[in-house]
């Protein structure tokens, strides 16, 4: 096409013209990864497929819709993932895994994450030696106490033992 052809329209402010919108919209459109008519000059029969293009990916002008009545919807600006290109699919995709990562590494840092089986050790050594104090106590009472009592304090304290056993560990474990 020759330089000075009326049919072209050139720099985003031109194009902002020809569309009824601001340029600041114009050139945030050619910074946006959907956006396929090239950094320009465009000619003058682009309006009509970049206007179609405005219609499908970017969301209605607040200052030209009229407000919502109570029952109607409010227009979302969230899309599919599956519309988006495959850059910009797998560029939010990884963002995602980084910030699922980075969650992760915060949670292990506090404390709040740790290792299954060192938890399960430390428990249940807190258990044994509980076991041995309640069960050592049966066994201290003193010499004056008959056989047959002490039997019973046993067999009490394994009864509890028991009991205690069979109920949830605590969350903070």
């Amino acid at each position: 096409m020759p330089a000075n052809d009326p049919k072209l329209i050139r720099g985003g402010r031109a194009l902002a013209k020809a569309l009824g919108v601001s340029h600041t919209a114009v050139l945030g459109w050619l910074k946006d990864d959907r956006w396929t008519f090239g950094p320009g000059p465009w000619p003058a029969k682009l309006i009509g497929p970049i206007e179609a293009w405005r219609q499908r990916y970017l969301a209605p002008d607040p200052n030209t819709t009229p407000p919502a009545s109570a029952g109607d919807e409010a227009p979302s600006r969230k899309q599919n993932l599956e519309d988006l290109p495959l850059e910009r699919r797998v560029s939010i995709l990884l963002k995602r895994e980084k910030i699922e990562t980075e969650k992760l590494n915060r949670q292990i840092k506090l404390g709040k994450l740790h290792d299954v089986e060192d938890c399960r050790r430390r428990r249940l050594k807190q258990i044994h030696a509980q076991k041995q104090d309640l069960l050592g106590f049966a066994d201290s009472l003193p010499a004056s106490i008959d056989p047959p009592t002490k039997a019973l304090v046993h067999a009490q304290m394994l009864k509890l033992l028991r009991r205690w056993a069979s109920a949830p560990a605590n969350a903070d474990g």
